[in-house]
């Protein structure tokens, strides 16, 4: 018969645990993020429409088990022109990397 091995516990101190993405943090991706796919080399107007894209994406995203699945539907053409100009980076698709930012758990 084999016997139990004795384990040996630990203390943890209580204290706070943080979690998630600093705003700090956030910024600093989306930064790089924007750096990484031209995003930078917009114009105010385009930025604007990518806002508005990034909006309905995100909202859209939540719904769907992967952003690639993203519907075209109730775009402007603005949007849509801007979302295959995103979508053709090498890269891969801005849009899908934002709403993975969006799954990340603020820290609070």
């Amino acid at each position: 018969m084999s016997s139990l091995a004795e384990i040996e516990w630990i203390e943890i101190p209580a204290g706070d645990f943080l979690y998630g993405l600093s705003d700090l943090q956030l910024e600093t991706i989306r930064e790089r993020l924007w750096q990484d796919y031209g995003i930078n080399g917009l114009d105010s107007d385009q930025r604007h429409i990518l806002k508005s894209l990034i909006a309905k994406f995100q909202f859209r995203g939540r719904e769907l088990k992967t952003g690639r699945s993203f519907i075209l539907n109730n775009l402007t053409s603005e949007e849509r022109h801007l979302f295959k100009e995103l979508n053709d980076k090498p890269e891969g698709s801005y849009l899908w990397a934002e709403s993975k930012l969006e799954m990340i758990t603020a820290q609070g």
